[in-house]
């Protein structure tokens, strides 16, 4: 049995649901650990099955135990790690990389982010079916989606929020940079005639005080446990810009316009990394 562990936000979370379904088209045995959420507040908690209908096998605490050691304090933590640890626990190695290690052994933990399309591929149809959004029942939003279906909609996303505390900017700071976005909209203006720009953002305050023009509608009611709305309406968009967030990454990716433009940052975060696994062939990316 493979058990993957979940964590982080919505975004995050798909990916890792994504390696499930990856695991399982590889004939493997594969439940989910979502324990972390019954511990540590972790944005909206685990939202997958909230919002999706999906069929997700979860390892009971005996199984998680035996392949993680259990507690940190006890002996038997001790003993895991000296003669067992090696052998069932995996975790990623290089972020936004592919590893085909992950199919190896029987019994295995595997804790990452697994942010790599090599493992959305083989499931992409699957992927996209069950990542179907419950309709929409707020008029806003109903009024909203059947106004982007209508004009050339570009959906424009910016994550502030934790990306700016102090501990985060180091990480996250300076890659989606103004002169980002300011190319990202040249690139769409000078493609299409008449783009109309929605703007979606974790601080719809700040972007309703920077984006006035009348060719930018800021989307300011969807928040809290409502805010997945957001990426379902940036899916819903003819093109999108997106930060370097696996929120706006998700909205694109789901986007099923056979002509869409997406337009994504050089890189996801500040390290010497790899990143052309995290984006599709077809998408823009630009330096910030």
């Amino acid at each position: 049995m493979h058990v993957v562990w979940f964590g982080g936000g919505l975004g995050n979370q798909m990916f890792q649901y994504g390696l499930y379904c990856f695991l399982k088209k590889n004939n493997k045995e594969v439940k989910a650990d979502c324990t972390q959420y019954s511990t540590t507040p972790m944005h909206n908690g685990f939202e997958l099955e909230r919002l999706f209908n999906l069929d997700i096998a979860h390892a009971n605490l005996d199984v998680i135990s035996k392949l993680t050691g259990g507690n940190r304090l006890s002996p038997r933590k001790v003993i895991w790690k000296i003669f067992r640890k090696r052998n069932v626990y995996f975790e990623e190695k290089a972020p936004f990389s592919f590893d085909p290690d992950v199919l190896k052994g029987n019994n295995r933990y595997l804790k990452g982010y697994w942010q790599n399309t090599n493992y959305l591929e083989p499931c992409e149809e699957e992927l996209r079916d069950v990542f179907t959004f419950p309709a929409f029942s707020s008029d806003n939003n109903k009024r909203l989606a059947h106004e982007i279906a209508k004009v050339e909609s570009v959906s424009v996303h910016f994550r502030r929020g934790d990306f700016l505390k102090s501990s985060n900017l180091g990480l996250f700071g300076g890659i989606c940079s103004d002169q980002y976005y300011l190319r990202a909209i040249q690139t769409m203006e000078n493609t299409f005639v008449e783009p109309v720009f929605y703007v979606f953002c974790d601080d719809p305050q700040w972007a309703k005080d920077t984006f006035t023009d009348a060719r930018f509608t800021v989307i300011d009611w969807n928040i809290g446990s409502r805010s997945y709305r957001d990426m379902q309406l940036m899916s819903l968009c003819k093109h999108n810009i997106i930060a370097n967030s696996t929120f706006s990454w998700w909205a694109a990716w789901l986007n099923r316009n056979p002509n869409r433009t997406v337009v994504a940052p050089e890189r996801m975060v500040n390290r010497d990394l790899d990143f052309s696994g995290i984006f599709p062939n077809d998408w823009i990316r630009l330096r910030g």
